[in-house]
């Protein structure tokens, strides 16, 4: 586990030794596939490690896994962006043991991000049978994962970066059971509807008589999920597309229509402010 400097998060932790795969636009200059060429390169690296990066089948680290047992302070833990956790490769004892060390650590805040619709089964379906053995198995302290899902401690999310991945990709996210949901639009290449017209997030709408004609963040609990925070930012790195500051702007609009905190990360390379101010809303745990 290492101190990071995306903005959002204090460190990055990647326990599983992985290739990912593109599958969309977003995927095209993707940094994790230029460094994992780099890491099977790495002498000090066991052979199975170097080669899980080459994209032979993903190694569970057994010593990075414990990293986030042993940091005491609070920290906002990013679980591998080192590639996609519900990757096709990724086995579901490693998911398992991932999320039981997550559930062992409630001081942290653990952010979980995928372009894959295997998260909707795995919640559904693996997780409930997998989890208990899985936690005994790898940390002696875990406690009942059955009783503590959803964690209030992990936030996933999905990340997005036109209207088609949005619009096939967050509603897999709604359909997960989660304590919270985040959607990262990052590198946006286009402009997005969250809450325009889609109900991803939902609007603040008052009538003549002042009253809210529809659910929203500041007007009680809705029996719908809907999205807690939205994160945003151009493309970085070599390649890095340009990204229209006026998508940007839309968004931040949709969240504040909403109420919903809002994220964003870079307008360009090297520029964090839009409009001359930073945003940095924070998801409430």
């Amino acid at each position: 586990m290492q101190k990071t400097k995306i903005e959002y998060l204090t460190h990055t932790w990647n326990p599983i030794a992985m290739r990912c795969a593109r599958v969309s636009a977003g995927c095209a200059n993707c940094w994790h596939l230029r460094m994992a060429h780099r890491l099977s390169c790495n002498s000090s690296f066991s052979n199975d490690v170097r080669m899980a990066y080459l994209g032979w089948p993903p190694i569970l680290k057994t010593a990075e896994l414990s990293a986030p047992l042993k940091l005491r302070k609070p920290a906002r833990i990013g679980v591998n962006f080192m590639g996609d956790l519900f990757h096709e490769s990724v086995t579901n004892e490693q998911i398992a043991a991932v999320f039981g060390v997550m559930a062992a650590c409630p001081q942290h805040t653990f952010f979980v991000l995928t372009k894959r619709e295997r998260m909707v089964e795995w919640f559904d379906a693996i997780l409930p049978s997998l989890l208990p053995t899985i936690c005994t198995k790898y940390i002696s302290d875990a406690p009942p994962f059955s009783v503590y899902w959803p964690l209030p401690n992990v936030i996933l999310g999905v990340s997005v970066e036109d209207q088609a991945s949005a619009d096939e990709r967050i509603p897999w996210l709604l359909k997960t059971s989660a304590a919270k949901r985040f959607v990262s639009c990052e590198p946006l290449l286009g402009p997005i509807d969250i809450g325009e017209t889609r109900a991803y997030i939902k609007p603040h709408i008052v009538d003549a008589f002042g009253d809210c004609k529809n659910w929203c963040p500041r007007c009680g609990d809705d029996p719908i999920p809907r999205l807690d925070w939205v994160v945003s930012g151009s493309e970085t790195g070599p390649g890095a597309r340009p990204c229209n500051p006026d998508w940007l702007r839309s968004i931040r609009y949709q969240c504040a229509v909403a109420g919903t905190p809002f994220f964003l990360k870079q307008v360009a390379p090297g520029v964090r402010e839009l409009d001359g101010r930073l945003h940095e809303d924070w998801v409430e745990i």
